[in-house]
C-alpha cells in the first residue's frame, strides 16, 4: 500500500523508506485521505443518481467516476503543491472548502431523501395554489366583464319578452290591441335581437372560461412535470425549507454536514497540520540545489558568450579549429 500512496503523492519510494516513520506516516495518511475522499464522492454521486434522481445504475456510475475524478485531481493538486505563500494557501483552503461543502450538501440530500421528498410535495402544492390563483387573477377581469354582459343581456331578454307577452295579450302597458299586430311584431323582433345578443354573450363567456381552464391545466401540467423530476437546486430549497421547521433537525443537519466537510478536508489538514517531515525537507533542499546549479550554469554561459563576443573573426576560427582537433584526440 505504501507504494500506491507514494504514487498518489508523487513521492520517491526508495528515498521515502530511508527516512523515519514520520515521513512514511504522513505520505500514507495523505494517500488514504485522497483515496477516502475520492471513494466518498463516487458513492455520494452514485446514490444521488440512483436514489434521488432515479437514473440508471450505469449512468449514475459514470457520473460518479467523472465527479470523483475531478475531485481527486483537485485534491491531488492541492496535496502536491509546494508553494507556501499566503495567497497560495488561501486558494487551496478555498478550493478544499468549496468541494467539502458541495460534498456535505450531496450527502444531506441522500440521507434526508424521504424528508426532502415530503417537503417537495408541500412546496408543489403551494406552488400549484399560487399558480392557479395567478392564472385566475389574470382572467378574472375579462371573465367578470363577460359574466356581467351575460346578466345584463338576460335581463334585457326578460324585459323584451315581458313586453311582447303584454302586447299580444292586449295589456295596458302595450297598444291595448289583442293578438299579433304590427306593434307586437316589432316587439318580437326586438326580443329576437336581444336573444341573439344573449347567445353571443354566453358564447363569449364560454370561450373565456375555456381559455382560463386550459391555462390552469397547462400550468398544472407544467408543475406536475417539474414535480416528477425536481432539479438539484429545487431539492436544496426543499431541504432548507424542511430544516426551517425543526430545530432538532437543524442541529442534526449541522453535525452531519460538519462531519462530511471535516472528512473531505483531511488531505489539506494532514498536509499543513502534521508539519514538515525530513523527506519533505530533503525534497526542498534538492530543489534549491538544482536551482543553484541551473543559475550557475546560466551565469557561466553568459560569461562565455561575453568573452566570445570580444574575439575577432580570426581568433574565433582558430578557437574552433583547436576544438575540432581536441575532439579528434578525445
Amino acid at each position: 500500500m505504501l507504494k500506491f500512496f507514494a504514487l498518489l503523492t508523487n513521492s520517491r519510494l526508495e528515498r521515502l523508506r530511508a527516512h523515519g516513520p514520520a515521513s512514511i506516516n504522513k505520505v500514507a495518511a495523505m494517500g488514504m485521505a485522497l483515496t477516502g475522499v475520492t471513494i466518498f464522492w463516487f458513492v455520494n454521486v452514485f446514490l444521488i443518481g440512483t436514489n434521488v434522481f432515479r437514473s440508471a445504475p450505469w449512468q449514475a456510475a459514470l457520473a460518479g467516476f467523472f465527479v470523483a475524478g475531478i475531485v481527486f485531481t483537485v485534491d491531488r493538486i492541492i496535496v502536491l503543491g509546494r508553494g507556501n505563500g499566503p495567497i497560495v494557501i488561501i486558494m487551496r483552503v478555498l478550493f478544499s472548502l468549496i468541494i467539502a461543502i458541495l460534498g456535505g450538501v450531496c450527502m444531506d440530500l441522500v440521507i434526508l431523501k424521504e424528508e426532502v421528498d415530503l417537503e417537495l410535495r408541500v412546496l408543489h402544492d403551494r406552488e400549484v395554489t399560487e399558480a392557479l390563483d395567478r392564472v385566475a387573477g389574470h382572467h378574472a377581469e375579462r371573465l367578470g366583464q363577460a359574466r356581467a354582459t351575460v346578466v345584463e343581456a338576460a335581463a334585457q331578454v326578460q324585459e323584451a319578452e315581458a313586453m311582447y307577452v303584454e302586447e299580444i295579450n292586449g295589456g295596458p302597458a302595450g297598444s291595448g290591441r289583442y293578438g299579433v299586430g304590427e306593434v307586437a311584431r316589432e316587439k318580437l323582433e326586438l326580443l329576437n335581437r336581444r336573444r341573439l345578443l344573449l347567445e353571443q354573450a354566453q358564447a363569449s363567456l364560454t370561450r373565456l372560461e375555456e381559455e382560463a381552464r386550459l391555462a390552469e391545466l397547462t400550468e398544472r401540467a407544467q408543475l406536475e412535470r417539474m414535480q416528477a423530476r425536481p432539479t438539484l437546486f429545487k431539492r436544496i430549497e426543499a431541504l432548507h425549507s424542511y430544516l426551517g421547521k425543526d430545530l432538532m433537525a437543524v442541529f442534526g443537519w449541522v453535525l452531519l454536514t460538519f462531519g462530511a466537510i471535516l472528512f473531505e478536508l483531511f488531505p489539506l489538514l494532514i498536509k499543513y497540520g502534521k508539519g514538515r517531515t525530513s523527506y519533505e525537507a530533503e525534497v526542498e533542499a534538492v530543489d534549491r540545489l538544482k536551482q543553484a546549479q541551473v543559475a550557475a550554469l546560466l551565469a557561466r554561459q553568459e560569461q562565455l558568450l561575453r568573452e566570445d563576443a570580444r574575439l575577432s573573426l580570426d581568433e574565433r576560427r582558430a578557437l574552433h579549429t583547436l576544438k575540432e582537433v581536441a575532439k579528434g584526440y578525445a
